[in-house]
This record gives C-alpha cells, structure tokens and sequence, in this order.
C-alpha cells in the first residue's frame, strides 16, 4: 500500500471535506418532502455519500499516521 505524507493526507482530508460541505448545500431537499421513487431521493444524494465515505476514510487515515500506527482499511 502507498504510505501517503502527513501533510499530503491532510490536505486531502480537508479537500474531501471541503467538497463533501459543497455537495451538501447543493442537495435539493424539498425532494424529501415530495412522493417520489427511492431511486430519485438516491440519485441526489449519491454524491454526498461519495464523499462522505472519503471523508470518513481519509480521516482514519490521517489519525493512524499522526499516531504512527498501521493504517487498517
């Protein structure tokens, strides 16, 4: 597995983070409210979960190398 830098998996921590804010403000969330197909609701909310998932994982990953630890994926 590639080790990535400290500095390099934090900034890309703050990237996915970064991107995951955007995403989450461009949901249109009337669509909730509204009687339509599951499909449609996961349409508009794939990318936000993308991200999210990203997030979460370059999160572990920045946390085990700041600890020095093995990165468990």
């Amino acid at each position: 597995m590639i080790k990535l830098p400290k500095k390099i998996a934090f900034v890309l921590f703050v990237g996915v983070t970064i991107l995951l804010a955007i995403t989450l403000t461009n949901i249109d969330w009337s669509i909730f409210n509204a009687h339509v197909d599951l499909t449609v609701k996961f349409k508009e909310m794939r990318e936000p979960l993308i991200f999210l998932i990203l997030a979460i994982f370059y999160i572990n990953y920045y946390v085990a190398r700041l600890k020095g630890r093995k990165v468990i994926l």
